[in-house]
């Protein structure tokens, strides 16, 4: 689908949604802009793309795009204060990259408004971005992303006994997952089925896993978690439905089974977060940016919601 063509410095572009035909474009940018990985770049295009919208910005009638981003779905389940509950629509934007020749031009922040234009037109509610760096935090605040989400984040020592046991099993159900994940609606954005078996695959592709205790009070216990990439010694937690001492007590155990050369576990929180489950740990959360949001809903009540939410599970 082409879309109206424009004027900047002396050249043409027009942007338009892309489709499979543009494959190797969206290679080439992924390529250049985020990793050399092919593997990874075709889940991408095989599992995300098909359920997600991408633009991609074409400069003087080239067939090649030379910049391109991509809204994933994303949704919420609110209940309001008479106890009812309704799916809130919104969007996650990821995979935003410009080849390297072309950078400087503000092609990124063209797309960038284009997507906003086409999420008020459908009637969305909310449109998240997760910075893959904090300096990037203010250029998507001056395009209006101007609510800024928190989370609670602590680092704890992993437990070194030898003799630990674990009943946690690894992930073989993405169908369920999605459903368990609904048990923390309340406080979690949440990915549709094909959005989560893709973002669970690229937890896989970093060394990382997503596990279970079964029969855990009302509901299975889990986690995902993978290697930080930066710091070889810290294990990252980023989705989990911890909400007791004693759940929090036997992730670190399985995580200290899972990640045997790791000796600690960096782990989120939502900002509603009881701090009476951090008691019994030295290190206490510090307040950190999770994402930023654009809200575009006029119901105050969904927008409260919305700021108090976490972004878990996030492409970054």
């Amino acid at each position: 689908m082409k879309l109206p063509k424009h004027k900047k410095n002396n050249s043409t572009f027009e942007i338009k949604i892309l489709t499979k035909e543009e494959t190797l474009s969206i290679q080439n940018i992924w390529r250049e802009c985020f990793t050399p990985d092919i593997q990874y770049i075709n889940n991408f295009i095989e599992i995300c793309f098909p359920y997600s919208i991408s633009w991609g910005l074409f400069l003087n009638n080239s067939k090649d795009a030379i910049a391109m981003l991509s809204l994933l779905p994303s949704y919420v389940l609110f209940k309001n204060n008479s106890g009812g509950s309704k799916r809130i629509n919104g969007a996650y934007l990821y995979g935003v990259g410009t080849l390297k020749e072309h950078r400087g031009n503000k092609y990124s922040s063209i797309l960038v408004n284009e997507v906003i234009s086409y999420s008020k037109k459908n009637s969305l509610d909310y449109i998240l971005v997760k910075p893959a760096e904090d300096s990037l935090f203010d250029l998507y605040q001056k395009q209006t992303f101007d609510n800024l989400l928190y989370c609670y984040k602590v680092e704890v020592e992993l437990n070194k006994t030898f003799n630990l046991d674990s009943n946690f099993n690894k992930l073989n159900s993405y169908t369920s997952h999605l459903k368990l994940r609904e048990s923390i609606a309340a406080t979690n954005f949440l990915w549709p089925n094909e959005i989560l078996r893709y973002s669970l695959m690229e937890i896989e592709s970093r060394n990382g896993t997503t596990r279970y205790l079964d029969n855990w009070h009302e509901a299975p216990l889990f986690y995902s978690a993978y290697p930080s990439e930066d710091e070889t010694q810290i294990v990252k937690i980023i989705d989990h439905n911890i909400n007791s001492p004693k759940g929090l007590e036997s992730v670190i155990n399985d995580i200290s089974l899972s990640f045997p050369s790791s000796a600690k576990a960096l782990i989120e929180f939502p900002i509603t977060t009881n701090m009476d489950l951090f008691n019994e740990y030295s290190n206490k959360p510090l307040i950190t940016k999770n994402a930023l949001i654009k809200t575009l809903t006029p119901e105050r009540e969904i927008v409260q919601a919305l700021l108090e939410m976490h972004l878990t599970l996030s492409m970054e």
